[in-house]
């Protein structure tokens, strides 16, 4: 089975100063304050991060570590780790997945395929994070913008493979605004 998280899943995690993970619209308008964008401009989260990126992605990536570190989540995320998941896709760029399966509960292995990449063995998933993680080495840029993503599908043939062929028929979605990614990959 393939699971699809987007913004909605990580909902019930909380950071270091103890906040809840922020959806879309709710980071967009703390970049937007501290970056001391024009709210006038309206912009949109893509359009917002690649406005910082251009001027300080330095910057934009230390405000998304700390907002999107998990400190703390509700226990019942672990009943995750008993479902029969091959693959794990998501828009998410927090490590909920990682301290997750990391848990002493879990006798399942989540395997990053952006760091390892795939593997087929019974006791392992593999995870996909479209838009990066904020586990990655600093090399490992994060992706945002519409061009990011699209090159992002261009580079990694294995993503669209996998949305588009494997295990069809069983596909779980967890979260806000999927109609964006399967608009994406139509």
């Amino acid at each position: 089975m393939n699971l699809y998280l987007g913004a909605g899943f990580s909902v019930y995690s909380y950071n270091r100063e103890g906040e809840s993970l922020p959806l879309g619209d709710s980071i967009n308008e703390q970049l937007i304050e501290m970056f001391s964008l024009d709210k006038s401009r309206n912009l949109i989260l893509s359009k917002t991060c690649q406005k910082i990126k251009k001027d300080n992605e330095d910057g934009l990536n230390r405000v998304l570590k700390d907002k999107y570190t998990v400190n703390k989540y509700n226990p019942n995320y672990c009943y995750i780790t008993d479902l029969p998941i091959k693959n794990i896709i998501t828009i998410n760029i927090d490590d909920l997945l990682e301290k997750v399966y990391a848990d002493k509960s879990s006798r399942t292995s989540l395997n990053d395929t952006k760091i390892y990449g795939s593997i087929e063995v019974n006791d392992a998933v593999n995870l996909y994070k479209l838009h990066g993680s904020v586990t990655y080495p600093i090399e490992y840029k994060m992706s945002f913008t519409e061009k990011e993503l699209t090159d992002l599908f261009l580079r990694e043939k294995n993503y669209l493979k996998l949305f588009r062929l494997r295990y069809l028929p069983h596909q779980l979605f967890f979260g806000v605004l999927v109609c964006r990614i399967i608009i994406l990959l139509t």
